[in-house]
């Protein structure tokens, strides 16, 4: 069901980009391009000795001022870091990081295929209720985890939710770009004298009140919040909040009241609706304090048997409606998904840091 990205040559758009056949470091052998960026370009290329199929991210630094530079490379780094201290099987993995003869760093990591969150609520509308408790316990280990390593995502969004198999077929969410993740343990900071005070960090639609002052004073509640909007999203099949400026988002979720979720979707439970919206309190201490209860909150609620994730992915479009009262029939027949090869690439309309 999903879309396979256009084939693109490489090295026809983007100065120093490694060609098709050549091997980076020695031991990657570059396939094609399959997804790109303002800042930069991902690969598909296979280990030349173990036959292995990775993606690899290439920062472009090309045009950028020394300052920019250090900023975009130290970001990078710093996502390889993060998500290398994490071993749960919803982070995706970090293999190898280093810098090619043009100076531009690049990370080889996990080749995944399917689809990321926002491809499918965009195509498909929202998730069936158990389906939306699925992923986000789901993506709740990887945050977890990340939060028990002093680590903040920062900027967690449907387009960094990343929907792909188990070998069983089974559902299996990958939380992605830890590029702006910040440490909460100064002695290991991975943070640093790293974001401007022109910057806004994060995409503003799932930003947290706190976040939208100052990114560089939250903690693990602003992630909490983040889940929150995602839940959100996938049981109503559109954003809390709506404006058509940043000022406007800002301010919406600074001090505007989401709208109810059983007023545009009237199977939800009040359990279920008071669990996202416990997320969405503006002060950070009536939310859920740790991912762990939050977990708590859901897992009564969750079907004891979780199903494969993967029926809504593979549903007909048009059997998955965002129409307030709409209900999902159960008894649909689901069609295989499509294993296209795909980085995501898609971010809010308002967000000012660029994702690759």
């Amino acid at each position: 069901m999903g879309e396979r990205l256009p084939s693109v040559r490489l090295g026809d758009s983007t100065e120093g980009l490694p060609r098709k056949g050549e091997v980076i470091a020695g031991k990657y052998r570059v396939d094609s391009v399959v997804g790109k960026g303002g800042m930069g370009v991902v690969l598909s290329a296979r280990h030349v000795h173990l036959g292995q199929d990775v993606a690899i991210k290439i920062l472009s630094v090309e045009g950028l001022d020394d300052e920019r530079r250090h900023e975009a490379c130290t970001r990078f780094l710093r996502e390889g870091q993060a998500a290398a201290r994490l071993t749960s099987d919803h982070v995706v993995r970090i293999y190898d990081v280093g810098t090619l003869e043009s100076d531009a760093p690049f990370m080889v990591m996990e080749l995944l295929r399917g689809d990321d969150l926002a491809t499918l609520l965009g195509r498909q509308g929202r998730a069936p209720l158990d389906v939306s408790m699925d992923y986000v316990l789901q993506a709740c280990d990887a945050v977890g985890e990340a939060h028990e390593n002093g680590i903040v995502h920062r900027d967690l969004k449907p387009s960094n939710l990343f929907i792909c198999r188990r070998s069983d077929g089974r559902s299996l969410v990958k939380v992605l770009d830890f590029g702006i993740s910040k440490s909460l343990r100064g002695a290991d900071s991975l943070e640093g004298n790293l974001t401007a005070t022109r910057t806004v960090v994060g995409s503003p639609f799932y930003m947290s009140p706190e976040q939208v002052r100052d990114a560089k004073r939250v903690d693990t509640r602003a992630d909490i919040w983040a889940l929150g909007m995602i839940f959100y999203e996938l049981l109503v099949g559109s954003p809390a909040f709506h404006a058509d400026t940043l000022p406007g988002i800002c301010a919406a979720i600074a001090a505007d009241t989401p709208p109810p979720i059983r007023d545009r979707r009237a199977e939800v439970t009040p359990e279920l609706e008071a669990i996202v919206m416990k997320c969405l309190e503006k002060d950070p201490a009536k939310r859920f304090q740790t991912v762990s209860d939050l977990v708590l909150a859901i897992s009564p609620l969750a079907p004891k048997s979780a199903p494969s994730s993967i029926e809504y992915a593979s549903r007909p479009v048009d059997l998955l409606v965002s129409l307030p009262g709409a209900v999902v029939p159960k008894d649909i027949p689901t069609l295989q998904l499509a294993e296209d090869v795909k980085i995501p690439t898609l971010q809010s309309p308002f967000a000012t840091d660029v994702d690759i």
